[in-house]
C-alpha cells in the first residue's frame, strides 16, 4: 500500500466521522436556534469542504502515480 492510499483512508475515516458529526447537529437541531451554536456548525462544514477537497487532490495524485 502506497503512502497516498493510506493517506487516503485515513482522509476517508476524516469524512465519515465529521460527516457523524454534522448529521448530530444537525438532528440535535439546536445549531439552527443558537448563534454560537451555528458558528461552530458552520466550521464543521468548512472543515468537511477542506478534507474533501485534499482527498480530491490525494486521489488525482494516486491516479496520476498509476499512470505511470
Amino acid at each position: 500500500m502506497t503512502d497516498e492510499m493510506k493517506k487516503n483512508l485515513e482522509l476517508r475515516r476524516k469524512i465519515r466521522d465529521l460527516a457523524c458529526e454534522i448529521d448530530g447537529h444537525v438532528d440535535h437541531g439546536e445549531c439552527f436556534y443558537e448563534e454560537d451554536m451555528l458558528a461552530g456548525f458552520c466550521k464543521t462544514l468548512d472543515r468537511m469542504k477542506e478534507l474533501a477537497q485534499e482527498y480530491y487532490a490525494s486521489n488525482k495524485r494516486e491516479m496520476e502515480m498509476d499512470e505511470e
